[in-house]
């Protein structure tokens, strides 16, 4: 209790204050003299001093994340607390009345260190100081006091309990939020403060949800979070829920969550409320509830208000996923609000929806963990967000996932899209360049079910997506790469309710990539018959034609159904699109030439236009009718008579054949016998190589007179109809029709004729000649030739460019690979053609096994067998594989130890032969075996004697080297090796004896054959125990008889003196280029008496090309004498070299070495006179006469530019 005076002092510094006799904070923030803040210091000081220094004038220390409790007891009394802070801090202070007196109305005010009034308020139940950011570091001061009006008295009158909470950023009084979790606490008393932590790095994205959970009317939550530094991120306030969302960190460090109450009510503005609240914590990556189901779903709820659900999975750099999220508990008070966020917690996409959402076709931007947050974003009557609960369900499909299996090529899986936000996925392998179709139907009739299918490569990368309420149709997809391909299906229904995914439903998948043949072969010259019996449905078929075959195909609606229209697609074996085709009716396909050999594909499906759907809504019977030419259904025609027949269904068609030889004519009538104004003739003629040689339509008679008949064979005449109607274009009418025929036989003449080689390895050039092929009765031009390229093996890149001179006689092809290659030879002389084909096959040329040499060994030691000497011809990589043939009884070898492998090795367990054989394989072929043996031997191992030649044939006369280094012995003894050379035989006639072996024990010697004949020679090698003898022939050839060289000393020269003379003596030479190369050798043989050089003034004199400078005029006489290495073997020659006089320098009148204007002066001197012989300088014309034209002419011969003097140096 303090003193009467103390009171006292203090009433009066409030009186005079709040009189405005003293200066207080307010009036003084702008006056900072001494004498304003001396004053209420000195009053406050007197205060203390009165208190006589009790206890409890010390001031107390708040509680930084708590509370301490005050009472003002008395009228008058000021309570004091302090607590320290730094320069920048934020801090939160509530004040509250505890006492419940209606007279007590807390006032606080905060003082700063250096003394200096900060913070002042009164409030009748709480007040707060909310985000104060400290001035200055040091201790700050809180001052309270009661501050209530009253009739009797304005100030100082009331007393009772109080509470002062703090909070100074960072501070966590109830510890760590759970990531992923939640904590629950309550502000269980007026003004309290609540304080949380959390650790976060720099760049972390977070979200906080705090709920209500006393669902008091007078409780509003009020949230602020702070960065480690202090700094308030962000703050919410809310009667029910509230969220602070993708908060990114802005450092690292703790982080603080501050809690208390924000309401207002009647009896105050602030702070009054009390309540339990529940805090939902998630800093990204977090997985509450663990992995999303890849190819299937999780279910949950958002159970509580507020509540935070999280998800992950993991992905990789460019991986696509779709994900959908659906409301199932049917709350119209429940949104879902979902949230996508990559590996770096970077928020990729959101969404939000009351029945059901998708985030569709998300790029992965890096590899690593992923999460998905879930909660209610539900827009009330009571609060805007975060209100709602329920359950949910999400459905996860990251490419490539097949929860359903593969579809069926060439047929159709059924599935159901049975729940809200439900996604199926399937899948199916295709090769780079494959062509598929794929169609979706709905079976369920559902109004409120649209298919959505989207079709993804092995890559994940989208290719195409159709959506529709009825059917749709992926078409001619081409395959961009190999390996499995993903289909996604899900609904995807505008509704009242909603706009996306909330319906479902039943549907079908028919499948298709080429080639496929659902319903097997067409007939060729007859038909097949089917129905697309379901929406979407496709059909598939097939057929085999070899490259350059011609054929029609025909297809006609036979349901009568309104909303039935075919849609035809012809498929080539690689897969190529090759024509297509759309009727109500009927439909065809002619005269199609196949591009390659092989099993084409046709698909059958629906493309109907009706009012309720645009595409593949229909379904009905169909028929198809095939002509591949050469076919005859009904066939060969009456030569000289008639045939009838009928066109009795749409799209029929009637095929017929004659026989006919080249240089012939046939004349052919086809009449419509009913007269019917529906059936309209459409006929064709085709030649024996399938191409079309006539064809015409007309309403009633079709007529080909006298046509040619250019090659032999069998000919092909197709009927169909080719009627225009009302109804359809083409092909609707049928009737009855004869054909009438007559041919006139010929001869043939022209024939075409291939040689080629059956076979030939691969890289091998196939070659083709078309030489035989003959005209018996030339036509109007000479022959020419046609090559083409029929077929090549499946795995050939070739085509007909490859084929070289394919319009020569003879033509060339490279193969590629191996297998058959077909040739087409056409000859054609103007007027009549002829074909003939050939086949080829390219076949494998096989490896060579080599698997070394015997070996001989002693028992236990490791041997090594040696196949590295295996080739293959073609040089392809061989595989090798050793088996044993056989070991000697007793001995446990059962495998060679690498036995695929070049060099495998094996221990000889017991004496005795053992044998091994060696296969090797190119990846085509095996070679032979070829087999090796190893002796195994006990004891010494004898030697092994081998003779080295450099060659097995020399001249009589030349030293033969025999080395016997590579013998060795395999143990070393048990002395080392000696040699023992011998002959075992010599030619008659010869004399040499094994003394003539220059060193006949040593390893390597020699000898010289003495006369031509074969020499056998025997090497023995002993060990000091055991011996080994191997022999070698040479034979010797008699020395070839030398053919002189013969000397060519080049042609004479002539030259002028001071010039040099370049002789040429390289035209010589020795016919038989032996026994040595040729030498030469120049002498001088005469000059001339002036002269004064010597033979060594001849440069390069035993060269071919020597060369010397003549110092007099005259004839040089120089011979060449040419030698080959064998004594008084030589041939000479010799030339003359003629030195003349130096010819005086043209137009060089002075004799100065130069033409100059002084020369041209000179000249025209002597204009209009006679020359002084023939070599006169002046007469540059020759013509005998000085005249002006020498003078031009000698201009032009001038030795400086504008004939200038040469001045002298």
């Amino acid at each position: 209790m303090r003193s009467p005076l103390l009171r006292s002092i203090y009433r009066l510094y409030y009186n005079l204050t709040e009189r405005k006799l003293l200066p207080n904070r307010s009036t003084t923030k702008n006056d900072r003299t001494g004498a304003n803040r001396r004053l209420p210091a000195l009053l406050l000081a007197l205060c203390w001093f009165s208190s006589g220094f009790t206890a409890t004038a010390k001031a107390d220390d708040l509680v930084n994340g708590g509370f301490v409790n005050g009472e003002i007891s008395v009228a008058g009394e000021v309570d004091s607390f302090t607590f320290n802070a730094t320069n920048g801090d934020l801090f939160t202070l509530n004040i509250a009345d505890y006492s419940g007196e209606a007279n007590f109305s807390p006032r606080v005010r905060v003082n700063a260190p250096d003394g200096t009034q900060i913070l002042s308020a009164v409030d009748t139940v709480a007040l707060t100081f909310s985000n104060i950011r400290a001035p200055q570091a040091g201790t700050y001061t809180v001052f309270v006091q009661d501050g209530l009006v009253t009739a009797r008295d304005n100030t100082l009158n009331g007393t009772g309990n109080y509470r002062i909470y703090l909070a100074n950023a960072p501070v966590s009084e109830h510890g760590e939020l759970i990531n992923g979790g939640f904590v629950e606490e309550a502000i269980g008393e007026v003004g309290d403060i609540d304080t949380w932590s959390f650790d976060a790095e720099a760049g972390d994205i977070f979200t906080l949800n705090a709920g209500d959970y006393s669902n008091e009317v007078n409780f509003s939550l009020l949230i602020r979070i702070y960065a480690p530094d202090g700094t308030l991120l962000n703050s919410e306030v809310d009667t029910t829920a509230l969220t602070l969302s993708n908060i990114v960190a802005p450092q690292t460090g703790a982080y603080t969550v501050l809690v208390q109450d924000w309401t207002v009510t009647a009896r105050d503005s602030t702070l009054a409320g009390t309540g339990d609240y529940r805090i939902y914590f998630a800093n990204i990556p977090v997985s509450e509830h663990g992995e999303l189901v890849n190819g299937g779903f999780v279910e949950e709820a958002i159970g509580e208000v507020g509540d935070i659900d999280t998800w992950s999975f993991d992905a990789e750099a460019g991986d696509i996923f779709t994900l959908t999220a659906a409301d199932y508990s049917n709350d119209p008070n429940f949104s879902l609000l979902v949230r996508l966020y990559a590996p770096d917690g970077t928020l990729l996409n959101s969404g939000v929806n009351t029945t059901a959402l998708t985030l569709s076709n998300i790029v992965a931007p890096q590899t690593g963990t992923y999460t998905v947050l879930v909660q209610d974003w539900t827009v009330t009557a009571r609060d805007s967000t975060l209100a709602g609960t329920g359950d949910y369900r999400i459905y996860f499909a990251n490419i490539p996932v097949s929860e359903h299996g593969e579809l069926v090529n060439g047929g159709f899986v059924e599935e159901a899209i049975g729940e809200i936000g439900d996604i199926d996925t399937w899948s199916f392998d295709a090769e780079a360049g494959d062509i598929f179709t794929l169609t979706a139907a709905d079976y369920s009739n559902d109004q409120n079910f649209s298919l959505l299918v989207r079709l993804y490569a092995p890559d994940g990368t989208l290719l195409n997506s159709e959506v529709d309420t009825t059917a749709l149709t992926l078409s001619n997809i081409v395959a961009p790469q190999a390996g499995t391909y993903t289909v996604l299906v899900q609904d995807w229904t505008v509704t009242a309710r909603d706009s996306t995914l909330a319906g479902t439903g039943d549907y079908r998948i028919y499948f298709a990539n080429i080639p496929v043949s659902e319903h097997g072969e067409l007939v060729n010259g007859g038909f097949v018959e089917e129905a697309i019996g379901e929406i979407g449905d496709i059909d598939t078929w097939s057929f085999d034609a070899e490259a350059g075959d011609i054929f029609t195909l025909t297809a006609a609606d036979y349901s009568n159904a309104q909303n039935f229209s075919l849609l035809v697609r012809l498929y080539a074996p690689d897969g190529t699109l090759l024509n297509s085709e759309v009727d109500t009716t009927a439909l065809t396909l002619s005269n199609i030439v196949a591009p390659q050999a092989g099993t084409y594909t046709v698909l059958v499906q629906d493309w109907t236009v009706t009012a309720r759907d645009s595409t593949l809504a229909g379904t009905g019977d169909y028929r198809i009718y095939f002509a591949n030419i050469p076919v005859s259904e009904h066939g060969e025609l009456v030569n000289g008579g008639f045939v009838e027949e009928a066109i009795d269904g749409l799209a029929d068609i009637d095929t017929w054949s004659f026989v006919a030889n080249q240089g012939g004519s046939v004349s052919i009538e086809v009449i419509d016998l009913n007269r019917e104004t529906a059936f309209s003739p459409l006929v064709r003629i085709y030649s024996p190589d399938g191409i079309q040689l006539n064809g015409a339509a007309n309403e009633n008679v079709v007529s080909f007179t006298d046509i040619q008949i250019p090659q032999s064979g069998t000919y092909t005449v197709l009927v169909q109809d080719w009627v225009i109607t009302a109804r359809d274009s083409t092909f609707a009418g049928t009737g009855d029709y004869r054909i009438n025929f007559n041919l006139t036989p010929g001869t043939q003449t022209l024939f075409a004729n291939i040689q080629a080689p059956m076979q030939v390895f691969r890289n091998e050039t196939i070659n083709l000649d078309g030489s035989n092929s003959s005209d018996a009765e030339p036509g109007p031009q000479a022959l020419s030739y046609s090559w083409t390229l029929i077929s090549v093996p499946s795995a050939s890149a070739l085509t007909q460019a490859d084929l070289a001179d394919s319009n020569a006689i003879m033509a060339s092809l490279v193969p590629d690979v191996l297998g058959n290659y077909t040739f087409e030879l056409t000859v054609l002389d103007g007027e009549f053609t002829d074909t003939v084909t050939a086949t080829v096959s390219v076949v494998n040329n096989p490896p060579v096994a080599n698997a070394g040499d015997n070996q001989t060994v002693a028992v236990g030691d490791t041997v090594t067998l040696d196949g590295s000497a295996s080739s293959d011809p073609e040089g392809d990589l061989i595989t090798y594989q050793w088996q044993i043939v056989n070991v000697p009884d007793g001995s446990s070898l059962t495998q060679l130890n690498d036995p695929t492998t070049p060099m495998p090795s094996f221990v000889g367990d017991v004496v005795g032969r053992y044998e091994f054989a060696l296969v090797v394989n190119d990846g085509e072929d095996d070679s032979p075996a070829d087999i090796v043996q190893v002796e195994v031997l006990q004891g010494n191992l004898p030697p092994q004697a081998e003779i080295a030649l450099a060659s097995d044939e020399v001249q009589v006369g030349s030293q033969v080297t025999l080395d016997g280094r590579n013998s060795n012995d395999p143990d070393n003894g048990p002395s080392p090796l000696t040699y023992q050379w011998s002959f075992m035989s010599v030619p008659d006639g010869s004399g040499l004896t094994d003394a003539d072996i220059a060193e006949p024990m040593a390893a390597l010697t020699s000898f010289v054959p003495d006369v031509e004949g074969v020499y056998s020679v025997e090497l023995r090698v002993e060990d000091g125990d055991l011996a080994d003898a191997t022999m070698a022939e040479i034979t010797a050839t008699p020395q070839p008889v030398n053919i002189p060289p013969i000397a060519d000393a080049g042609s004479n020269l002539e030259i002028t003196l001071g010039d040099t003379a370049m002789l040429d003596g390289s035209g010589s030479n020795d016919p038989d280029n032996a026994p040595a190369p040729l030498t030469y050798s120049w002498t001088l043989e005469s000059i001339p008496q002036a002269s004064q050089i010597s033979a060594s003034d001849l440069l390069g004199a035993s060269t071919a090309n020597p060369s010397f400078t003549p110092d007099a005029i005259g004839s040089y006489v120089v011979q060449l004498t040419v030698t080959d290495g064998e004594p008084d073997v030589s041939a000479t020659d010799t030339v003359t070299v003629l030195v003349t006089e130096q010819a005086p320098l043209m137009c060089d009148m002075n004799n100065d070495a130069m033409v100059d204007r002084l020369d041209i002066g000179q000249i025209m001197g002597r204009r209009n006179t006679p020359a002084n012989g023939a070599n006169d300088p002046a007469d540059w014309n020759r013509d005998g006469t000085i005249n002006v034209l020498d003078a031009r002419g000698c201009v032009l011969q001038c030795s400086l530019p504008r004939c200038a003097i040469n001045q002298p140096q």
